[in-house]
């Protein structure tokens, strides 16, 4: 309850958002969408002044998801499973679970009629609070927390009806072959609600992620094949062009000039002979060749 006044005070909703008791109601809209003109004149919407507004008002389920996606607080585990309007009514689904406890223990002795009646008062109390409010916001669980007060008020008339069939006759057991039933048929369906409510969702989560995975895994592959393609075609196309290129390039230079026929090796000319060279006499030498004679010259 105390969170509850928490958030509507805290300025999250706008008086058009939250529904209760006292509220204005909606304007008559024409065809077009605009007020009619023809109705009387709605005061605007307000916000919720007691604590019974507060703690009965409404607001739209998106909104009030939108809210829980973003809660932090420490208490969100107490009032997450309920609907906006009974976010407070996890309070008194506790005093029915203490009133049990009380019947047990301070009802009269144990499997008296006394404590067999007391504890049916309360376990009636609790389904008719269920049934009147349908406080979850998952079919589900509001489901098995129906079914589980009609599985404790049947169970505790069977075991009446066990008693008062034991006390005229101790070989009837019809009452307790109801009572297997019973408990059984709860069994299946708390392990249905379970299934519905975690084993599937889990599993399509999980086949989720699988497909997800196979997509992305063939995505990948078939990015891997465009490439691996598109390199095959680019070599192939460098293979088709590495023949071509040669012959084209042989085509365009020039043709060789012929080479020279091979004739007669010319001879090699006697390189000539270096001149002597005659020293001029001088006049010291014309004495000495005085004494010589014309063929010593």
């Amino acid at each position: 309850a105390g969170r509850k006044v928490a958030l509507v005070k805290s300025g999250i909703f706008e008086p058009d958002d939250l529904n209760f008791r006292g509220q204005a109601p909606d304007p008559v809209l024409d065809e077009n969408g605009w007020p009619d003109g023809d109705s009387p004149e709605v005061p605007p919407k307000r916000m919720p002044t007691s604590m019974l507004e507060v703690l009965t008002c409404d607001v739209d389920e998106k909104k009030w998801a939108a809210i829980l996606q973003r809660d932090e607080s420490m208490f969100k585990g107490a009032y997450q499973q309920y609907e906006f309007r009974y976010m407070a009514v996890h309070g008194p689904l506790m005093v029915f679970k203490l009133l049990q406890l009380a019947v047990v223990l301070y009802a009269g002795e144990p499997n008296s009629l006394t404590q067999l009646m007391a504890a049916g008062a309360v376990e009636v109390a609790q389904l008719l609070a269920l049934v009147l409010t349908n406080p979850f916001t998952d079919p589900w669980i509001d489901a098995l927390s129906k079914a589980g007060a009609v599985h404790q008020v049947g169970q505790l008339g069977l075991m009446g009806l066990f008693r008062a069939d034991v006390a005229e006759d101790p070989g009837r057991r019809g009452a307790a072959f109801a009572m297997i039933a019973l408990a059984s048929a709860y069994f299946v369906l708390v392990v249905a609600v379970i299934a519905f409510v975690v084993v599937i969702p889990v599993y399509r989560a999980w086949k989720a992620a699988k497909e997800r995975e196979k997509a992305d895994r063939a995505e990948f592959e078939a990015k891997q094949e465009a490439i691996r393609k598109e390199q095959e075609e680019a070599r192939a196309a460098r293979e088709q062009e590495a023949p071509e290129q040669p012959a084209a390039t042989a085509a365009a230079k020039p043709a060789p000039k012929p080479a020279p026929k091979p004739g007669p090796k010319p001879t090699p000319k006697p390189a000539p002979k270096a001149a002597r060279r005659v020293t001029p006499p001088t006049s010291e030498d014309d004495d000495d060749d005085d004494d010589l004679d014309d063929s010593d010259w």
